[in-house]
Order: structure tokens, then sequence, then C-alpha cells
């Protein structure tokens, strides 16, 4: 059973959810709902002489304008929550604790931070449609189409579809199948999208990096960067937190010692009852051994109660101890 994350744009109510949202929810997946209300904010805001500002694709919005944008926001969710009834579940953003960021020069815009409200979890779990209005602590405005990627993240969403009023990316007059997320990128820089598909594209870009199957519509956003985290190392090879660890012993932070280079331990006479009578004790038993890795010093050392153990085995199994003169050897089992 798989979760699946939709973005729905403020025109959502005049989606079909018959081909959208419902064929999901029939196929046994856990779908959530995050849905926003541009273009009603934005009428809203002219009819009552208020300033309409965008920057980098983000509303400037004051005191006055968030009370529209929460008035706005109250339409379309009641709008969804009619249309995907008896299962749908409003759920405000500030009120379940969404988290973001404010942004300095925007006023009350917040830069969403992954989340995972409880009241999320506990409606999908039970089977229920949680439809959620874009609203973060505090309360501030944030962009729908990041919000949805931050939650995505937050629930560990296996899948995101943005869902807007055109069929997918048009590229060359053309819907694209897939796009790669860096050259879509370039292609923003660039000014070859601009626009509404702009935040969708890097949006959707961000939870391909993530690991998260995302999709604009019939378009599918993909990540090579992902790709390459993901992917199996192959027959025979480490596994990347294995290799992950090499690297960090190989830096001189691992625990590892060389057991060739052991110093001696010391001589204890056949029947003593103790090691603290050998003579052969080193003469600096806290020197540290030379790490394996060859890049400075490990953190084992022949202490003075660790001789002491050495000796008392020795005593108790019949052993002797090797010689302070000659390195720890392996004795050969008689044939």
């Amino acid at each position: 059973m798989a979760l699946v994350l939709v973005k729905c744009g403020g025109a959502a109510s005049e989606l079909d959810p018959e081909a959208t949202i419902l064929p999901l929810v029939a196929a046994g997946d856990r779908v959530v709902v995050v849905h926003g209300a541009g273009p009603q904010i934005s009428q809203e805001m002219e009819r009552r002489g208020l300033p309409v500002e965008f920057r980098a694709g983000r509303r400037v919005t004051t005191p006055e304008a968030l009370e529209v944008v929460r008035e706005s926001l109250a339409q379309v969710n009641a709008a969804l929550v009619a249309v995907l009834a008896p299962t749908a579940v409003p759920l405000w953003g500030d009120e379940i604790g969404l988290r973001a960021r404010q942004v300095e020069g925007l006023g009350l815009v917040g830069d969403p931070e992954p989340s995972r409200p409880q009241a999320v979890v506990d409606s999908a779990a039970a089977g229920a449609l949680p439809v959620v209005a874009p609203l973060a602590e505090g309360p501030l405005n944030v962009n729908a189409d990041e919000m949805a990627v931050a939650l995505a993240i937050g629930l560990g969403a296996d899948r995101i579809v943005f869902y807007t009023d055109v069929p997918g990316v048009l590229v060359d007059g053309e819907v694209a199948d897939e796009l790669d997320a860096d050259w879509a990128e370039e292609r923003i820089v660039a000014g070859v999208f601009q626009g509404g598909i702009v935040p969708k594209l890097r949006a959707a870009g961000a939870a391909a990096r993530h690991g998260i199957e995302a999709g604009i519509g019939r378009t599918r956003i993909t990540s090579k960067e992902a790709d390459r985290e993901h992917a199996h190392p192959g027959p025979g090879a480490r596994p990347p937190h294995l290799r992950a660890l090499r690297r960090h012993v190989r830096r001189g932070r691992g625990l590892l010692a060389d057991r060739r280079r052991r110093p001696a331990l010391p001589t204890s006479s056949p029947g003593s009852r103790s090691s603290r009578s050998a003579t052969a004790i080193p003469r600096s038993p806290r020197r540290p051994t030379r790490s394996s890795t060859g890049s400075g010093t490990s953190n084992l050392y022949w202490t003075q109660p660790m001789l002491d153990l050495a000796g008392r085995l020795s005593d108790r199994f019949g052993a002797r101890a090797p010689s302070s003169a000659t390195p720890a050897r392996r004795r050969s089992r008689p044939g």
C-alpha cells in the first residue's frame, strides 16, 4: 500500500476527481491532498484594493493579505471536501503542526520544513482522505507546491503528483513524458519555463532528488542524483554505508589498531600467581600503538590492568605469556 501525496492547484474544483484522485483511492493507496488557492487569492485582493506582489514566485503577504489567503483557502478546501466526500477530512496546516521558517522581506511568508503531523498520519491510517490547507504555524502563508513536497518528505511518501489545469509539462507545444530535474532547472534559469510551472518543476525536482517518485500531470520528473544514491552497488561491492565507514577509517577516525604491532606482554615465571612480579614491563606501557590506517594513532593502550589480567589468565590456564623480547606469536597445536 503506497502513500501518495496529491497537490491540486487553486482551480482544483474544476478538475475531475474521478480521473485524478479517486482512482488512487480505489487502487488501495493512502492518499493525502494538499491544495492551493492562487487565483482566488489574487482576485479577492484586487477586489479589496490590496496590492498583489510576487518576489521570486512567492506572494508578499501582509496581515490584511493573510486574511484573504485564509478565506480563499477555506473556499477551495470546502469545495474539495465536498467533491471527495464522504471520506475527505479538512485539515489546516497551522492547526496540525506544519512548520516553516519566516522569510525576510516577504511579510508573513514561510519556507516549509519537512513535517509529519499526527493528524495526517492518523487520518490516512484510518482510511480517510486528508485535505490540507497550506498554512504553517504562526500563521505563515506557504507556497502550496513547496508545502506539498515538505509534507511528502516528512511523511516518507512513495509518490507525489501535481495536478493542474494542463495535462503536464509542455515542451515545444507537446506534453513531455519525462524530464530530468537538473535539465528543467537549467531551462528555468535560462527563462524557457516561466510562470506557474516554475514552482511546480522545482518542487517536483526536490521530491525526485529525495527518492520520491514525482510527476506533474502525465510528465514524470526524474533525478540522476537520486538514481545514483539509490543504485544497487552490484555483486561483490560494499553497500553504501560500509563504503562510508571505510572512508571514515581511512581518514584516521576509526578505532582500529594493528594487532601485528602490539607491544609484547611481560614475562611471568611458571607457577607465579600474579604477573605483578614480572620485571619485563615496558618502560612506557601507555604508549599508543600505531593505527592500521597509517594516518595516526589509535586509542588502544596496553595498560597495567591489562597486563595484570594477562598474567592471571596465564596462571589459570597454565600457558606461559610470550617474552617481552619477542612479539606474540600464535602457538601451533601439536599434531
